[in-house]
């Protein structure tokens, strides 16, 4: 007779958190965010890749609206298993995280890069509706990827599967 397995549940995919606190700084503004990020990176050696379309035409909104002087708990969940973007959500919205999209994954490398582990890539996710339609009208998400403290931003495809070389972003309130 057939073991009947169970699926595993969404809480065995994702590890324990990496987690953090900080304050957004006064100088922040997010409607600016993006673009100022974008100028702020150019020619630094720190950053190896910035997709140009990510800017704040692009995604100019996150379902999140970050503001100076809050503090928020970041945790950098990672991927234990394949999981499709719908777990994520799901486990994102069990955890009641914020949704930042492309200004919290900014915000993140300008505040605490250091908490990204080499060789990860941390995958910022928000509804669909918020982020940004390619020319294929394919939905694309923000990553980055620290290669050795040499870090990437790159789109990816919203409804990829994502790998255990994965950590989600997670701004909470603190």
């Amino acid at each position: 007779m057939a073991e009947n397995k169970e699926a595993p549940s969404l809480s065995s995919r994702f590890g324990a958190p990496k987690e953090f606190r900080f304050t957004v700084p006064p100088f922040y503004k997010h409607e600016e965010q993006i673009d100022n990020f974008h100028r702020m990176i150019a020619g630094k050696e720190t950053v190896f890749c910035f997709d140009d379309r990510m800017s704040g035409e692009h995604f100019p909104e996150a379902s999140h609206r970050i503001v100076a002087g809050r503090r928020y708990v970041v945790c950098l969940y990672p991927v234990l298993r394949m999981v499709s973007t719908a777990q994520c959500l799901d486990f994102l919205e069990d955890e009641q995280a914020l949704l930042v999209g492309l200004h919290g994954l900014t915000l993140l490398y300008q505040m605490e890069s250091r908490h990204v582990a080499r060789g990860r890539h941390v995958v910022s996710f928000d509804v669909a509706e918020k982020l940004w339609k390619d020319e294929h009208n394919k939905t694309r998400v923000p990553v980055m990827n620290n290669d050795n403290q040499i870090f990437l931003f790159d789109l990816s495809f919203f409804h990829a599967t994502w790998t255990p070389s994965f950590d989600l972003l997670c701004f909470k309130e603190a």
